[in-house]
């Protein structure tokens, strides 16, 4: 069943997170947000992901539907560094964007750039707020210290005040393979301008230079960096065919919120490797 983004549906706060205890131990049949039960392949990848959770000293797993919430949870994250990734289906264009797509006379790069032309007008604009019946971004995970939160933004019609302090904060490092991709689908969706993005997939390309280097400088897969550098196993089963709009079961939550923690720990141990004298502080 696909989630009902009726103005209604938003404004209800969902009373209670579902706290995911990582725990390599953990029961993985325990009943899930999902209308469908897990498959014995989602409880396959539920176990092999907590197994990776634990390697990586996760604490906890707070899966977040309602922008109080959100706030409450994300208040504690004044400076230092996050890991941060999307989970998102293709978006929907509207408005004098779906028009610009329209016009055939004009090459695809100028549309684009017509696009983020408009976009950006659109964002100056007073009063404006995201278009969430058009919106392709479904979760936003953020990975700090022990912590790694999922959050729902289907169930939402506003976006949480402390997420977009996060996002936005150039004191707030946010750590992703392939970050860019995710800024931006948060650029498109909902006109946030990410400050202070660090590719821990290039990050890692510089960490390792194998004796095949070449000129096609590109970001290193998120699963092989976390092999490579912390010698972790990700199963990336999910990585195309889900449907994020969909309410997600435990093993969909836990993988989705993997991604967020992994690229916190890459960052953590090579940003000290690669520049020394001016790794990141945390909080003081």
């Amino acid at each position: 069943m696909f989630c009902n983004r009726s103005a209604e549906a938003g404004m209800q706060e969902e009373a209670n997170a579902i706290e995911v205890t990582v725990n390599a131990h953990a029961d993985p049949s325990r009943e899930s947000s999902r209308t469908e039960p897990m498959s014995l392949a989602d409880i396959a990848i539920l176990e092999s992901t907590l197994v990776a959770m634990s390697e990586l000293e996760v604490g906890s797993i707070a899966y977040l539907t309602g922008e109080a919430q959100t706030n409450e949870h994300l208040k504690s994250v004044l400076c230092g560094v996050v890991g941060l990734d999307t989970e998102f289906v293709k978006r929907e264009l509207a408005g004098d964007e779906k028009e610009v797509d329209k016009l055939t006379v004009m090459p695809p790069p100028f549309k684009k750039v017509a696009r983020t032309a408009l976009q950006y007008l659109e964002s100056k604009r007073e009063g404006y707020s995201p278009d969430w019946d058009h919106t392709g971004v479904c979760l936003i995970q953020l990975a700090y210290k022990s912590k790694v939160w999922v959050i729902n933004l289907t169930k939402m019609r506003e976006l949480p005040r402390e997420l977009a302090r996060i996002l936005t904060s150039p004191s707030i490092t946010k750590a992703g393979a392939g970050i860019l991709s995710d800024a931006t689908v948060l650029w498109e969706d909902l006109r946030m301008d990410i400050n202070n993005m660090a590719d821990v997939g290039l990050m890692t390309r510089l960490w390792h230079v194998d004796e095949h280097w070449d000129d096609q400088f590109t970001h290193m897969a998120l699963d092989s960096a976390a092999k490579e550098v912390l010698g972790v196993s990700m199963d990336k089963t999910y990585q195309k065919g889900v449907n994020w709009k969909l309410d997600p079961h435990e093993a969909h939550i836990t993988y989705a919120a993997l991604d967020a923690v992994a690229s916190l720990r890459l960052y953590e141990k090579l940003d000290p490797e690669l520049s020394p004298d001016f790794a990141a502080k945390d909080c003081i």
